[in-house]
């Protein structure tokens, strides 16, 4: 039987991971490709002290684990060096359909489902709307709740103060947005979008 590859702690190496004479660790992997990657982090466990003077980074195993739920997700980290022209043709074809898949998708604390925006924000103006009616004072103002299609291209009326809610999802490696985003604008000539 043939000896376990440790490093210099003396603790056991998993396949593709080694350890370089100065200190640092490297995890070798294929990728979508099917190409040869490496990725390199001064620790190899999140426990595990960052040397004096190295900028902290990710564990080799912490990335072992974004890069194998890429995998698995299909992700092409990095554009895989494509350009956005050659991205298009790999994945779409002339007459393909493209829309997101509809079904609700739970991502840890986060949710993921066609058309999330469009939900979110029109709850949100529901229970804004209901907490405004349970005060039991009538604002100073007039008050219209729009729910509103393509809010991207801009709304379909001109209020003095637009109030927009948009609602977004971004892969858990990224910020996340655990709370709706709310934009105001008081310019009338123009819709408040980012």
């Amino acid at each position: 039987m043939s000896e376990k590859r440790r490093d210099n702690r003396n603790r056991i190496l998993h396949e593709g991971e080694y350890q370089r004479a100065d200190g640092r660790y490297r995890f070798r992997y294929i990728d979508e490709d099917g190409k040869e990657k490496n990725v390199y982090s001064w620790r190899l466990d999140k426990n595990d002290p960052m040397p004096k003077g190295k900028k902290r980074e990710l564990s080799l195993r912490e990335k072992e684990k974004q890069i194998e739920a890429d995998l698995f997700d299909h992700i092409v980290t990095n554009g895989g060096n494509y350009t956005v022209l050659e991205l298009v043709e790999k994945y779409v074809s002339l007459g393909d359909s493209i829309t997101r898949v509809g079904d609700l998708v739970e991502m840890g604390d986060c949710l993921n489902v066609k058309s999330i925006d469009n939900r979110g924000g029109c709850f949100l103006l529901i229970e804004a709307i209901r907490a405004i009616a349970e005060a039991g004072q009538k604002p100073d103002y007039d008050l219209y709740a729009v729910f509103s299609v393509q809010e991207e291209v801009g709304l379909p009326v001109n209020p003095d103060v637009p109030l927009m809610v948009m609602v977004s999802y971004a892969r858990p490696t990224t910020t996340t947005f655990h709370r709706p985003t709310i934009f105001t604008c008081r310019n009338r000539k123009s819709s408040c979008l980012v």
